[in-house]
């Protein structure tokens, strides 16, 4: 089993497929698929660094926030807010 996308499985039908379902049925289980899927998407970008790829670790991000009750704008403006004070990760820089 994996998680997949939510049109995925019309996809499958329309293609004159039958798709075997599973629905996640909590809020633990949920996130336990969702660290998978990151950990899956992260390594496809690694691979092959496309557009295509960081939209997919892109949807997972969303859907982790959400989860955790969370508002992408926060989740920004926190971020900047980080990075004009500490920096981002653009230099490479290693603490010994």
């Amino acid at each position: 089993m994996k998680l997949v996308r939510d049109n995925i499985p019309n996809i499958i039908t329309a293609s004159g497929n039958e798709a075997e379902l599973s629905f996640i049925d909590s809020k633990r289980e949920y996130l336990v698929w969702l660290k998978a899927k990151m950990d899956e998407e992260s390594q496809e970008f690694l691979q092959d660094p496309c557009l295509e790829e960081a939209a997919d670790i892109y949807e997972v991000f969303l859907s982790m926030i959400d989860l955790m009750e969370l508002q992408l704008h926060d989740v920004i403006r926190t971020a900047d807010a980080k990075r004009e004070v500490k920096g981002g990760f653009k230099n490479g820089v290693l603490l010994k």
